[in-house]
């Protein structure tokens, strides 16, 4: 929760969630973000799977943690 902690001044609202979980993104009102960062570099299926919910559920910008250059390819192919 550090990190949370750290950006919650420069942001408008600042939370830690399991964006892998649609029904808490849906819970924490998410369709009006801004923006939302994956940072489950460790786990690929993981990482695509949140990307590609946040996008759906119309947050417009995804920022993902990658690895690798490969994994970042991925992640920016589905909308990263």
């Amino acid at each position: 929760y550090e990190k949370i902690q750290e950006i919650s001044d420069m942001v408008s609202y600042a939370m830690r969630a399991d964006v892998s979980d649609p029904d808490a993104l849906h819970a924490l009102g998410g369709r009006n973000l801004d923006g939302a960062v994956v940072a489950v570099s460790e786990n690929l299926e993981a990482s695509i799977m949140a990307t590609i919910i946040s996008k759906e559920m119309g947050i417009p910008y995804v920022l993902a943690k990658a690895k690798d250059e490969l994994q970042g390819a991925i992640l920016e192919k589905v909308g990263a």
